[in-house]
């Protein structure tokens, strides 16, 4: 370490002039030459509960590009369904799909099913549970949104369930469930993972935080930027 340290201080340019560099003038010029990427976000949302709600909690996210969003199945029998804001109870075409998940009453997420938001365009979630029948959880409003419109918007999460709520009315389905408005909570930093359109749930797994690849990184950009000093000396 002490001979790479060595190497940046004192360097000979194309012209055989020594130049010499102080090692934390190197560090902090690549720090704003090479920032560390900022950290991910990991939200968890429940779909259901353990006493058979029908609901998505929290009902929205608001999430970086990046960041990741991990869905934990619970009781009863529930999945996770990509739509639209117009048409909220209706799988889109090539839509992201989990197919269904049965859970016991009381149990624990057994399965969670996880995606990474690769841009900040508004996306539109429900259970398709009971689809088109007076049974639909989304026309009981099981539905979530990430990034929706703020409240008050033509594209906020309020519209979006009013709109599935809407439905239901239109099926006849029996409100059994009252759902609320529950913002995000409870972000972690992780690594990102990526979904499948149409894949079933997986299990949930734990991975590194990316501290290790960061320090090498850290070391590379320091490197990098003494030969560029030596290159334009």
């Amino acid at each position: 370490m002490c001979q790479v340290i060595f190497c940046l201080l004192v360097i000979t340019n194309p012209k055989g002039q020594r130049m010499m560099f102080h090692p934390l003038a190197l560090l902090g010029l690549a720090a704003a030459l090479f920032p560390p990427a900022a950290a991910s976000s990991a939200f968890q949302v429940d779909v259901g509960s353990k006493t058979g709600a029908i609901s998505f909690t929290p009902n929205f996210i608001t999430a970086a590009v990046g960041d990741t969003v991990s869905f934990n199945f619970l009781a009863k029998n529930h999945s996770v369904g990509q739509s639209t804001l117009g048409t909220p109870c209706s799988l889109t075409e090539g839509g992201l799909f989990t197919s269904f998940v049965p859970t016991p009453l009381g149990a624990n997420a057994t399965f969670s099913w996880m995606i990474t938001v690769n841009d900040a365009n508004p996306l539109w979630i429900y259970c398709r549970q009971g689809e088109n029948t007076t049974s639909s959880h989304c026309g009981q409003g099981m539905v979530f949104a990430i990034n929706p419109g703020p409240d008050g918007s033509n594209n906020s999460y309020a519209v979006f369930q009013a709109n599935a709520l809407a439905v239901g009315a239109q099926l006849g389905v029996n409100i059994t469930n009252t759902t609320t408005t529950t913002p995000y909570a409870n972000s972690t930093t992780s690594s990102n993972s990526s979904s499948t359109p149409g894949a079933s749930p997986i299990s949930s797994t734990s991975k590194g935080n990316g501290a290790i690849s960061s320090t090498v990184h850290g070391a590379v950009y320091v490197v990098a930027v003494g030969m560029l000093f030596w290159i334009l000396a």
